[in-house]
């Protein structure tokens, strides 16, 4: 019995030790045992410390003792912080309140908060480095009204037992309004949110370790990483204490999918983390053939400034090159604008149409409208022609959209290829799709982000393999209407690579060879327009031979060929370093943290504008009536009957006339005594 107790303990309990300075992928070594820190960034990749009860259930004889809520003679615990969790979660299923009389390193007394008229006690001892309960007298004989309230020693650890397993539903947002009412529905015990807040916080401590062990071991995860996932590519830097400043990872087959696989734009973003040490994640995607988020890499760092973007497309740059005709698609970030400026010189950068959107959402429905049909539009003169009608309807919007570039935001105006890339929306599902895991510590953070792109790629391949056509599904779909709008055309033939298609009174001139066409969409687009299906259905040509190869079932494939390889416990690691990496300095919050989005520079305060505060007085705005310091306009009439510095006189509020009060009024009803 003694030697179980020694293995369990020896399992759940271990030291932290520490490690060193700057780090890289490319500094690997073998076999060297990995800093024995306590850590749990998965519920599948390491085993999270399991609840004393269920951990020793096999011990106990009684069947009885295996309820979590018991409490009898004899029942052991770990660790005393497991005992007074017990013990708090069995008053509180009887909403009785209790006190701690004695509690030391060796013992711990609990008796009722009435113990001067109930004779309740439980005593508990530690021996052998474990606590067992000794004495155990369960006879309440308090007054109900006394106890059955909230119990005072219903902690944020006990609430926090009682939510960890709800903790590693992955995906799971776990809110304190919802705690409180489940707490209130299930116990009849009301909490307060200070005290839901922290027992979150607590419930994901206990499933995914702290931020500062997850620093710890953050330089082992990722050589451990990289070892088991080829070509990937990670960097991690500290400052001269040691402490984190900036993290890279892009794995390998994200890489080499890229590179072959991929169309040449991508979309960055930034959003803030909600742990302990905050930050910025900064993620960078693109989409596939199918227009399928296609995660690239993440990065970690401080503060979204000019320095920490810059390193961040340093880091992306080395691991990805520079692509020709390279689009880079963001928000109007003015930190971006100049890292993509520093680092990629010669990329085309873009910017979302959704952000520009909410900054016209004053303008009206009608103006944004037309800015979407200019934005959209394949042909020039299509989109001068919406251009123009901005302009005689709203002259300020724009000018605004002048000074931003209109070879931006509008996709005839690009000089590169921008696809269907119009927003950073990929960018934006990604974050989203990480909203949950934004709140753990760092390395639990990229495990998730790994094994999002393990579940991806195990779906996506599943897919192809069972799809047998040559077009993927996006492209077929596009393609299949264009091919239906194309019957009702006639074509002429000029030489063996130019037709004229004819539609109504429109003429377009298509080009088999150079696979361009005079609506723009054919060579925007890389799929055949209904004017080039028209040109190619007339030269007898294979309307497939036309698509461009990332729209090809083949690519796509290619793509998700290789497999996501999951991260061993940490007990299995070997690696080169065992420094230590302390997390970086964090300012706590004095307020309530925020939940909610951080808006991007000039998306507005709201998608609903707030109604605009007007002076009853004057008519004029950001102030109301009372102060209102505009001089009071008076009928003509009676500006001329009063002089110069007169002042209007007084009336009867009873008859209205002037020269008495309603006091001193002849109509005043006197009282009858």
């Amino acid at each position: 019995m003694s030697r179980l107790y020694t293995l369990l303990r020896n399992q759940f309990c271990k030291l932290q030790h520490g490690g060193s300075h700057n780090f890289s992928s490319e500094d690997v070594a073998p076999n060297v045992e990995a800093p024995n820190v306590e850590f749990h960034p998965l519920g599948h990749w390491s085993i999270p410390v399991a609840h004393v009860d269920d951990a020793l259930a096999v011990v106990h004889e009684d069947p009885s003792l295996t309820d979590i809520y018991a409490i009898a003679v004899g029942k052991t615990f770990l660790e005393k912080k497991d005992l007074v969790i017990a013990v708090g979660k069995w008053h509180m299923q009887r909403q009785v309140e209790y006190t701690v009389s004695r509690s030391s390193k060796s013992r711990l007394t609990v008796i009722c908060k009435q113990n001067e008229t109930c004779p309740f006690k439980l005593v508990a001892s530690s021996k052998g480095g474990l606590w067992m309960v000794t004495k155990l007298e369960d006879n309440h004989t308090c007054r109900l009204d006394l106890t059955r309230n909230a119990p005072r020693k219903l902690s944020s650890r006990v609430i926090a037992d009682l939510f960890r397993k709800r903790i590693l539903d992955v995906g799971s947002i776990l809110k304190p309004r919802a705690m409180i009412a489940e707490i209130l529905r299930e116990y009849g015990i009301e909490v307060g949110y200070s005290v839901a807040l922290r027992a979150r916080n607590l419930a994901i401590e206990m499933v995914y370790g702290s931020h500062d062990q997850s620093f710890a071991v953050l330089p082992a995860y990722l050589e451990i990483l990289k070892r088991f996932n080829p070509d990937t590519v990670y960097d991690l830097e500290t400052d001269s204490d040691d402490r984190f400043m900036y993290t890279f990872v892009a794995l390998g087959v994200c890489r080499a999918a890229f590179s072959i696989c991929m169309r040449p734009v991508i979309a960055i973003d930034g959003t803030h983390l909600k742990g302990k040490t905050k930050g910025i994640l900064f993620v960078a995607v693109t989409k596939d053939g199918n227009e399928q988020c296609f995660p690239l890499a993440i990065g970690v760092g401080p503060i979204e400034n000019d320095a920490a973007w810059t390193w961040f497309m340093e880091r992306f740059k080395r691991a990805f090159g520079d692509r020709d005709d390279l689009v880079i698609v963001s928000d109007q970030h003015v930190s971006i604008k100049n890292a993509v400026k520093a680092v990629f010189p010669t990329a085309v950068r873009r910017l979302c149409y959704y952000h520009i959107v909410k900054n016209l959402i004053r303008a009206g429905h009608h103006v944004i409208s037309m800015f979407k049909s200019a934005a959209f539009a394949y042909r020039e003169e299509k989109f001068l022609k919406y251009l123009s009608m901005i302009s005689s309807s709203r002259k300020e919007v724009y000018n605004t959209l002048l000074s931003i570039g209109v070879h931006r935001w509008a996709r005839s105006q690009c000089p590169s290829r921008r696809y269907s890339f119009m927003t950073s929306n990929a960018a934006e599902c990604f974050n989203a799709h990480l909203l949950w895991a934004r709140r753990l510590p760092i390395c639990s953070l990229i495990e998730v982000v790994r094994d999002v792109i393990e579940k991806w790629f195990d779906e996506r391949r599943a897919k192809t393999v069972l799809r047998d056509h040559i077009l993927i599904e996006f492209a077929y779909t596009k393609l299949y209407r264009q091919v239906e709008m194309s019957h009702q055309y006639g074509v002429r033939c000029h030489n063996a690579h130019l037709y004229k298609v004819q539609k109504n009174d429109k003429s377009f001139l298509v080009d088999l060879h150079m696979r361009t066409c005079e609506c723009g969409e054919f060579q925007l687009d890389q799929i055949p327009c209904s004017y080039a299906a028209a040109a190619i259905r007339s030269a007898v040509h294979d309307i497939y031979d036309y698509v461009d190869l990332y729209f090809k079932q083949v690519t796509l494939c290619l793509a998700y060929h290789d497999r996501v390889r999951s991260v061993p416990s940490q007990d299995k690691w070997t690696v080169s370093s065992s420094f230590k990496v302390c997390p970086s300095k964090s300012v706590p919050q004095a307020s309530r943290p925020k939940e909610g989005r951080y808006r991007s520079a000039g998306e507005g305060s709201s998608t609903r504008s707030r109604r605009q505060q007007v002076c009853s007085r004057c008519g004029g705005t950001s102030h109301n009536r009372k102060k209102c310091t505009a001089p009071q306009q008076i009928e003509h009439s009676q500006s001329e009957a009063l002089g110069e510095g007169q002042r209007r006189p007084k009336r009867c509020s009873i008859c209205r006339e002037p020269g008495h009060s309603k006091d001193k009024c002849p109509n005043r009803v006197q009282p009858q005594i």
